[in-house]
């Protein structure tokens, strides 16, 4: 589907691409979002993006998911628009179009495609195509940024677009992002810095934490804030983990870094055993993808009673290894259940981690 689109606008004169939302509220997941990544990529290469989205989800959708399909609206090259119904065509459920004459459409008969997730454009079922007619007109209304910003929101959550501004080696990950966020909120920055109030609680919720690579970046992540606070202002007893289990593996026989774990049970206890690396005792909670909130959090509570969020709309899944030729870095024995040799290598991992051809958001709240 995206080697499809890619190729009618790179052989043919289009610069309007119009991307279709729908199926079912419960595989909604906008922040690692194909569709998402597809508009922001088109949109960087000059081309206009109308994504559709089915109004009636669009009342239903949790804060997360609206905020980062207002941040969408924000771009100048992507407008959002609420429609009434999906849009059938040759037999089909639209899922993309040019806006051009003639229109080159793409249908699939299976509607669970268009649902705005990870799994967008993903089915067994066929991709039909055509091009003939016109694109579709009179679709609905155009929504502007601010209507679709949550309230509260808009009166507290701090936003950074981040793409390359951490770049560089995954041991030096996690000190890069504090030193970003306590540069950029300077309230962050004091309170980090306040030798009289600790850190008594510590949460991060992700339902992608599935590969080594997540395991290694997140460790980085603590260790970073453990260099800011130093163990004595570390007052919580246990960092606590909420994750979800992966799907089905479609490769059974993955072995780099950034595929996923085929056993939660091992991978617990890695992710356990990495942390305690760094002198960080942990607990890891999991459950269905439903029951864990769709938000990628880090949460921290103070004796002060203030507490910080660290929101990132695509969680540190969204950094990849740059090091993707070097086997000898990035090969992972997925069969092996020596949990200490394996943590051990986790925690002192290092190589380059970068990030992705379009950009993610953190959102920063204290209060």
């Amino acid at each position: 589907m995206d080697e499809a689109i890619w190729y009618t606008v790179k052989n043919t004169p289009v610069d309007r691409v119009r991307l279709v939302a729908g199926g079912g509220i419960e595989s909604w997941d906008v922040g690692p979002s194909k569709l998402r990544e597809m508009a922001y990529r088109l949109a960087g290469h000059g081309v206009e993006v109308e994504v559709l989205v089915p109004e009636g989800i669009l009342s239903k959708l949790q804060n997360v998911d609206l905020q980062l399909i207002a941040s969408l609206a924000d771009h100048p090259k992507i407008s959002i628009t609420a429609t009434q119904a999906s849009l059938q065509s040759a037999q089909g459920w639209l899922i993309a179009e040019t806006i051009s004459t003639p229109s080159k459409r793409w249908a699939f008969p299976d509607n669970s495609a268009l649902a705005f997730g990870p799994t967008w454009s993903e089915t067994e079922s066929p991709l039909i195509s055509t091009e003939q007619g016109s694109p579709s007109t009179d679709l609905g209304r155009k929504l502007e940024s601010i209507e679709l910003w949550p309230v509260e929101i808009q009166q507290g959550d701090q936003e950074t677009m981040v793409q390359h501004n951490l770049d560089g080696t995954l041991q030096g990950f996690g000190k890069r992002l504090w030193e970003m966020i306590a540069l950029e909120y300077s309230a962050v920055g004091k309170l980090l810095e306040d030798a009289d109030d600790n850190l008594v609680s510590l949460r991060y919720s992700d339902r992608y934490l599935f590969s080594p690579l997540c395991v290694a970046l997140l460790t980085q992540l603590v260790r970073g804030l453990r260099a800011i606070f130093g163990l004595k202002r570390l007052a919580f007893k246990t960092f606590e983990v909420v994750t979800a289990f992966p799907g089905t593996q479609r490769n059974k026989y993955q072995r780099k870094i950034w595929h996923n774990w085929h056993d939660t049970k091992v991978r617990d206890a890695i992710l356990k055993e990495t942390l305690k690396h760094i002198d960080i005792d942990a607990r890891v909670t999991e459950g269905t993808s439903s029951e864990v909130d769709h938000s990628r959090i880090l949460e921290m509570g103070f004796e002060s009673g203030k507490i910080l969020t660290v929101r990132f709309d695509q969680g540190i899944s969204y950094w990849r290894s740059e090091s993707r030729r070097q086997s000898d870095q990035t090969d992972f024995d997925f069969r092996s259940n020596d949990v200490d040799a394996l943590s051990f290598r986790l925690a002192n991992l290092n190589m380059d981690v970068v990030g992705q051809q379009t950009p993610t958001y953190l959102f920063v709240k204290m209060h």
